[in-house]
């Protein structure tokens, strides 16, 4: 059974529109707008290398673009259509910096400090939540040497429910 499905079993009203978040496209922003979702559930992201090399100024620009820009794009479209709040992870790699993520780690900071300042401008009317998760199973996690991950349902389904707690339409 897939995440729309669960929500929609727990009581949501729930839709899922594939988005290139770097390239929209009119209709998909049209389907969004439509649906006029109060909660955004964004879970964008590039394809994270583990090649250790050097800084990569493209690669941290792209992460940016991606976690900052994007997002930010997407609640000016959608925030006069309901939008009250957006679920946005962040991650753990920000207080590990692992060695070979650390254009990732970067960006994941820097988007923090961006929806810190969202959530401080209350003429915004948007509130964004980024927990940060550990290192999570996902199609990006799945390499032939084992890496520690936890189970992507024993995190986000708790953090779902503490942003739905949460007042965001104050």
């Amino acid at each position: 059974m897939n995440l729309l499905h669960e929500l929609r079993d727990y009581g949501c009203t729930a839709e899922a529109v594939q988005l290139d978040v770097e390239h929209p496209t009119a209709d998909s922003l049209e389907k969004i707008r439509a649906f006029a979702p109060t909660h955004l559930y964004y879970f964008a992201t590039p394809k994270i290398s583990s090649v250790i090399k050097t800084l990569n100024q493209g690669k941290f620009e792209r992460f940016c673009n991606c976690y900052i820009f994007a997002l930010n794009k997407l609640i000016d479209e959608l925030k006069p259509h309901g939008l009250k709040g957006v679920f946005v992870p962040s991650s753990i790699a920000i207080d590990e910096l692992p060695k070979d993520m650390v254009e990732y780690a970067m960006a994941k900071e820097a988007m923090e400090c961006w929806g810190r300042a969202m959530n401080a401008d209350k003429k915004k009317g948007v509130r964004v939540y980024m927990p940060r998760f550990p290192r999570i199973h996902t199609a990006q996690t799945q390499v032939l040497l084992p890496v520690e991950a936890a189970d992507a349902e024993d995190i986000l389904f708790p953090e779902m429910q503490q942003f739905e707690k949460e007042s965001i339409y104050e």
